[in-house]
């Protein structure tokens, strides 16, 4: 310190400056933003917006709400690693019982084509049960890293059209019961999925009374274990 005051006293005296006035810089402490992780549910008119790293849990506070007939993601939503039952449409979880509730129940179409879906895992039940369910654009979805899609249309009774377009499946492995029971479904083009590593393919198509055309171009079922009943009806 008495460096410090020895060089203050020959400054002031050459410079008429007031020593009151001189004050010791530093650097302005750092202020760090942290992005709101929190993603968001907003209902407006009858289309419910997602946005940001929503979850299960902001869905479902409008599964009841019967204004809800779209839904549509954002171009920053993200869809959460587990989608499993999603917009599952029962309270059962499982079209083998018949469900007392059921959610989401004017909901009639749902795009997710601008969201993220990178960090997806599992997509079993994610619109099983969805009875008023009529089309479902999943289109140009990064799927490299889902596992599980059975069941996940199971029930959709008014489905008519699903876009899987541009998406890619190489770690998929279930997609057992998939579209069961999709009894207005009458095309589905699943040109775009891999399916080199799927064991599970049991009742794909079961129950899909009014199917008539079928695009399973690119379908690999060397791996698979269980093809029974893919087409009963």
């Amino acid at each position: 310190m008495k460096y410090l005051a020895a060089l203050l006293a020959a400054v002031t005296a050459v410079l008429p400056i007031s020593t009151a006035a001189l004050t010791v810089c530093a650097l302005p402490q750092q202020t760090v933003l942290k992005a709101d992780a929190a993603g968001t549910v907003k209902l407006s008119g009858d289309t419910l917006t997602l946005s940001g790293a929503f979850t299960k849990k902001q869905l479902d506070a409008y599964r009841d709400n019967n204004a809800v007939t779209r839904v549509v993601a954002a171009s920053d939503a993200v869809l959460p690693e587990s989608c499993v039952e999603l917009f599952d449409g029962d309270d059962t979880g499982t079209v083998d019982i018949p469900p007392s509730i059921y959610y989401w129940q004017n909901l009639v179409s749902v795009d997710l084509s601008a969201a993220d879906a990178s960090q997806v895992t599992d997509m079993r039940y994610m619109f099983c049960g969805c009875r008023a369910l009529q089309s479902v654009d999943l289109s140009g979805l990064d799927t490299s890293n889902v596992r599980e899609m059975s069941r996940m249309f199971g029930n959709c009774t008014a489905l008519t059209s699903v876009d899987f377009s541009g998406i890619s499946t190489p770690q998929l492995t279930d997609m057992a019961w998939m579209f069961q029971n999709c009894s207005a479904l009458t095309s589905i083009d699943l040109s775009s999925f891999d399916t080199s590593n799927v064991k599970d393919m049991g009742a794909l198509f079961a129950d899909c009374s009014e199917l008539t055309s079928l695009d399973l171009s690119n379908f690999d079922t060397a791996n698979a274990e269980d093809m029974g009943g893919i087409f009963r009806v």
